[in-house]
């Protein structure tokens, strides 16, 4: 957990949230912390708030970084988590969506990293030089 990597207490991670603009009290802290339906509940403010107090991507609040685990994108949607980060990043579409449609709602500065090809260097006129003769030891 990134609070307790920060050495942070609940009430310190608070503060922090406070002094960003976004005050939240400890005891919500630790409702988030535990699960279930504030976890469930979070704001996408307060999340990314929280990452950005944090020093962290939102991404890593909510995909596991365990890449092979799996988690429901809806109660009928599970997806691997690594699979999961390249969507949330933009780089694919989900398995059952509508890959021309991802790609035409995407900024053309995010996907022609992954569609446009680099034009090759043009070749420079080298002129063949002769091959150097290798001296032969005495």
């Amino acid at each position: 957990m990134a609070r307790e990597a920060k050495r942070w207490t609940q009430r310190e991670l608070a503060e922090q949230m406070t002094r960003a603009g976004c005050p939240i009290e400890r005891s919500v802290i630790a409702k988030i912390e535990a699960g279930g339906t504030r976890t469930a509940n979070v704001s996408l403010d307060e999340a990314l708030a929280l990452a950005a107090v944090l020093g962290l991507s939102p991404l890593y609040l909510f995909i596991e970084q365990d890449g092979n685990r799996m988690m429901a994108v809806t109660p009928k949607m599970p997806e691997a988590s690594f699979f999961l980060r390249g969507w949330v990043r933009g780089q694919h579409p989900l398995h059952l969506s509508d890959e021309q449609f991802f790609w035409y709602m995407s900024p053309r500065e995010e996907w022609k990293q992954f569609w446009v090809k680099p034009a090759a260097p043009a070749k420079e006129s080298v002129k063949p030089q002769p091959p150097v003769a290798k001296r032969r030891k005495p």
